[in-house]
């Protein structure tokens, strides 16, 4: 992988990836340009042959300089100087040549840069744009200078004749060797100035080089595929590859405000309210359209085909505009499509196909090309990052942690003992004569069949307070129990090393070097470290979870890319993009957690929502009482079982969850959004009953003032009406706005890493 130290836009490539989006460190962006300077190098050496040949030439030329004065003696130099020339005029072309290479070199630099960037989709194109303009200043520089080395040397540029208007006509090194009358010193003269022109294409041919130097480059990387950014995993990939898939589909490439479509179908400018969209479209393929433009509320579509990109006074296709009520239209032309919208309408859309689908957002030509580009360093990304992985190996330690039981193995049939003092692996896979060895300690051991059944015979129960090995007698599987510890290492052979974790590590033969190998490391700490990551995450609630944002426009609060597009910006998500953690929002606006009437999506319904969790959720976070306190829900007692007042509602929630998923993490949110503190109080109870989590964002001083409180009657009331006016929606929208999900989202998934 490649740093950019200095030149070429870095700084400025950096700042722009920045911008669209990209959140690596200026260090990991440096390590995108992989093999730009080695090739560049070949470069400067192709130079340094045609340096040579210029100093050869220039030795002919001096030779030239000794030519006798008089006109016998200058014909007969002339003569000498001819031979000279011809010479030269061959190694001038080979310095041409050289010079040409070089910058062909360059240019392959730059191709090779370009194929280096490795997935980031947003901000990558404006580093590529600063290699290819170096790359293309470069060769153009070097290949002009090449060719006043020909001219001047061989009479011809890039093989053919100079004209009489160019300075090397008649004028050249060539010419002069073919005409003997020409004086020795006019020859010389003539090899001289193309020594200078080559000397000048070996000049540019180097400069080239040098700016190649001032990439450094970090090589590793470069092999067996693995230039990939190994922070980024296969899922990302996919989704980024998905994502750019996904966003072509709307084939709008402009917009035009204030535009109108006239009778004869040319587009005009008009003030007023209609604007037109553009997009390029093929003979005889059908297309859906999405306009806006409703007229005495009917739904029409104004549109006319260009045969080259539309734009004031360009003749459209057949001198007319079409108006319709079907939004299907079938293409006369390949060319392109101008359809009239509304300034303010900011769903149109134009894709294949005969029905219109959901909106996505359009994009512009020049972001055309550019997904396309990085949508194919996305597929070599892809590829990296497979060959990345599959350089990750298990560890020695074949017992898994998360996979213990506090248990011991109490008999030869398997049966499994609850302890305080005991662990017991799970299922180890042995082959015949296979030796594994247990230490600091072993309790018992079991042996079992291929299909797990036990193996009476090989029950152990001699324990060792020291490291124990066991020998397989057939192919099958072996449990360990032995005393809880914080390092116990179970491993293939007949002897104890040294402890490492369960898990998986770099294998030895991985091309990376220390600095990489430590990064990575240090990443795999950090996924191992959040206790998020991967887990399934479902939260229930009403509209503060779901997110109420009427009044706005989708884009205002809707995710625009990545995995979550399209998805409202509400805390779930927030945190799922920060954790890695799979979100699950079940939350419905205006639901309660009480029966009210039926039409409230009720959580607490027979065989309703709460009945319908995923299974296998790791954790499960309850955030209702807003719209149980607005439909005066009755808060009833503490021991009810009825689903018609607040505490029997909770009850038989709580009681199904924790039945039937008893290895979630359940937590409640204590409402800050109630009209009487009597709801939240009783939420606070619920928790306390049942032994679950709780965070509570009505009168908790230690969390931050929120959104809508009453239970914090310490603090100033014109605190608490500066907050709810600051983090709302609107002024006729009371739900928390975009800012206040984001920064709940931090407080929640604090929360949660602590449960």
């Amino acid at each position: 992988m490649a740093v950019i130290s200095k030149d070429l836009g870095a700084v400025t490539a950096y700042a722009a990836a920045v911008n669209r989006g990209y959140t690596g460190t200026k260090e990991e962006f440096e390590t995108l340009m992989a093999s730009y300077a080695t090739v560049a190098q070949q470069a400067a050496e192709s130079a340094s042959n045609a340096s040579q040949s210029a100093t050869n030439a220039s030795q002919s030329a001096q030779n030239a300089e000794t030519a006798k004065g008089t006109a016998q003696q200058a014909a007969t130099d002339a003569q000498t100087a001819q031979a000279s020339a011809q010479g030269y005029a061959q190694s001038a072309q080979q310095s041409a040549q050289s010079a040409s290479q070089s910058a062909q070199s360059a240019e392959s630099a730059k191709n090779t840069a370009v194929n280096a960037v490795d997935g980031f989709a947003a901000g990558a194109q404006q580093a590529l744009d600063s290699v290819n303009q170096a790359g293309v200043n470069w060769k153009s520089l070097a290949q002009a200078k090449a060719l006043d080395s020909e001219a001047y040397a061989l009479g011809t540029r890039d093989g053919e004749d100079v004209g009489s208007s160019d300075p090397a006509y008649h004028n050249n090194a060539k010419y002069y060797a073919e005409h003997g009358g020409a004086s020795a010193q006019t020859a010389s003269n003539a090899a001289q100035t193309a020594t200078a022109k080559a000397q000048a294409a070996q000049a540019s041919a180097s400069a080239a080089a040098e700016s190649a130097r001032t990439l450094t480059i970090d090589k590793t990387l470069t092999q067996s595929g693995q230039a990939a950014d190994a922070k980024k995993t296969g899922d990302e990939i996919s989704d980024l590859k998905s994502g750019l898939s996904e966003t072509t589909r709307n084939l709008i490439v402009e917009k035009k405000i204030n535009k109108q479509i006239e009778a004869d179908g040319k587009i005009s400018t008009l003030s007023g309210n209609y604007a037109v969209v553009i997009a390029p479209v093929e003979q005889n393929k059908i297309y859906a359209l999405k306009s806006g433009d409703i007229s005495n509320n009917i739904q029409i579509f104004v549109y006319s085909f260009f045969e080259s990109y539309p734009n004031t006074n360009v003749s459209a296709y057949g001198a007319t505009r079409h108006v319709e009520q079907t939004g299907t239209v079938v293409s006369p032309i390949n060319g392109y499509i101008a359809l009239r919208s509304k300034n303010d309408f900011d769903e149109a859309q134009i894709e294949e196909g005969t029905t219109p689908t959901a909106y996505i957002p359009h994009i512009t030509a020049t972001d055309f090309i550019a997904r396309e580009n990085v949508a194919n360093v996305a597929e070599d990304a892809d590829k990296g990052i497979t060959s990345v992985k599959s350089n990750f190996v298990n560890t020695k330690n074949l017992i898994d942690p998360t996979q213990l039981v506090a248990k011991y193995i109490s008999n030869s049939s398997g049966s499994l003992t609850s302890s305080d003092t005991y662990y017991t692996t799970d299922f180890i896979p042995v082959t015949n004569g296979q030796k594994i060895t247990i230490s600091p300690s072993c309790r018992k051991y079991l042996a079992y069949d291929t299909n797990k059944g036990p193996i009476t015979s090989s029950y152990d129960t001699n324990g060792s307070s020291s490291a124990k090995t066991y020998t397989a007698g057939a192919d099958g599987y072996v449990r360990f129990s032995y005393v809880q510890t914080n390092q116990e290492q179970a491993e293939y052979g007949d002897t104890a090393t040294e402890y490492v974790e369960y898990g998986k590590m770099l294998s030895e033969d991985f091309m990376l070097n220390a600095r990489q190998k430590n990064q990575i490391s240090e990443l795999i700490d950090e996924a191992y470290l959040n206790v998020l990551f991967g887990k399934k995450i479902v939260f229930c609630g009403d509209s503060f979870t779901e997110g109420d944002f009427s009044g706005l426009q989708a884009t205002n609060f809707q995710f625009q890319s990545g995995k979550y597009v399209g998805k409202k910006k509400v805390y779930p998500y927030f945190i799922g993009l920060r954790t890695g953690a799979e979100i699950v929002n079940e939350a419905i606006s205006g639901s309660t957690m009480a029966y009210v009437d039926g039409n409230r999506n009720e959580f607490s319904t027979p065989n309703g929502r709460y009945t319908q969790i995923p299974a296998d959720a790791d954790y499960i976070i309850l955030y209702f009482g807003i719209n149980d306190s607005h439909q005066s829900v009755p808060i009833g007692a503490i021991s009810d079982n009825t689903n018609t007042t607040f505490y029997g509602a909770w009850n038989i929630a709580m009681q199904y969850l924790l039945e039937h998923h008893p290895d979630a993490k359940i937590g409640i949110i204590i409402s800050n959004g109630c009209d009487r503190i009597d709801y939240p109080n009783a939420e606070i109870a619920i928790a306390k009953k049942y032994g679950v989590s709780y965070l509570d964002f009505n009168s908790d001083y230690k969390v931050p003032i929120l959104f809508r409180v009453n239970g914090k009657p310490e603090t100033d009331a014109s605190i608490i009406q500066a907050n709810y006016e600051h983090y709302r929606v609107s002024s006729t929208n009371g739900h928390p706005n975009v800012v206040m999900h984001e920064y709940e989202s931090t407080i929640i998934q604090h929360w949660l890493e602590s449960i």
